[in-house]
Parts: structure tokens; C-alpha cells; sequence
């Protein structure tokens, strides 16, 4: 079976960019998430934890953003809308934490809206290990 090539039509760009709380979600939602993120596997193995950590990574994603909220996510979007513009391409920003979409929902919706090429593009180019690390597509 011949393999099929990508054309620059059926070719989606995911920006895979870290994210940040809204400046306006409660901090102790976001304390507390982080320490539930950072309490080792204890989060994973405690139901109730487990429940609660993924109830407030939930709301702190789908927390309403604007521009002055979230001045971060707003340079994404609008990174990702400049870059379709110039390549032609379908781009789509996807996060890593505290953002919708995360980055395998975007990956998942190139693919679903025609992708046959997905290339994913870290927002953050700097030497780090944390770089190589953050991006699970689980």
C-alpha cells in the first residue's frame, strides 16, 4: 500500500505552550492544586485526592480568559493566529497545564479536522530538562 504524503493542506501545526492560572482564579485553588500536583503519587493512589486534584485542574482550565486575565494565553492564541495567516497551515495552540485546550485535545482536533501531518512546536525554547518533561500526550 502506497504511503500517503501530507500536502501543505492536510498539514496542522499544535503550539504546545506551558500556561498560567488567570490572574483572577482563586489562589487557594491554585495552591492547592499545585501541592496536590507535587505531593509525589500520594494524589494517585488516594481516591479522594486524586477526585479533588482533577476537579480543580478542570475549573482552573475552563476559567473564562481574556486578555487582562491571562495576558499569556492571549500571546498564544494570538501567536497561533498570526502563524496560520503566514503558513497556510491550520495552527492550534494547545497547554500544558492550566489552559484548555491541552495539548493532546489540539493534537486530537488537527487530526479530526483533516490533519494528516500534525507537527508540534514548543512555545518555550530554552535549555531545560523541565522542556523535555512537561508535555505528556496522555
Amino acid at each position: 500500500m502506497p504511503r500517503e504524503y501530507a500536502s501543505p493542506k492536510n498539514i496542522a501545526v499544535v503550539l504546545a505552550a506551558h500556561g498560567v492560572p488567570a490572574s483572577d482564579c482563586p489562589p487557594r485553588d491554585v495552591g492547592t492544586l499545585m501541592m496536590l500536583e507535587h505531593s509525589g503519587r500520594m494524589a494517585e493512589r488516594v481516591g479522594f485526592l486524586r477526585a479533588w486534584r482533577d476537579a480543580l485542574e478542570q475549573k482552573l482550565r475552563v476559567w473564562p480568559r481574556t486578555p487582562q486575565n491571562d495576558p499569556y494565553k492571549a500571546a498564544v492564541d494570538e501567536l497561533a493566529a498570526g502563524l496560520q495567516a503566514r503558513l497556510g497551515w491550520r495552527v492550534l495552540p494547545g497547554y500544558n497545564e492550566f489552559c484548555a485546550p491541552r495539548v493532546k485535545e489540539a493534537i486530537d482536533q488537527a487530526v479530526a479536522e483533516g490533519a494528516a501531518r500534525v507537527i508540534v512546536v514548543p512555545t518555550m525554547l530554552v535549555r531545560d530538562n523541565n522542556l523535555n518533561n512537561s508535555f505528556s500526550l496522555n
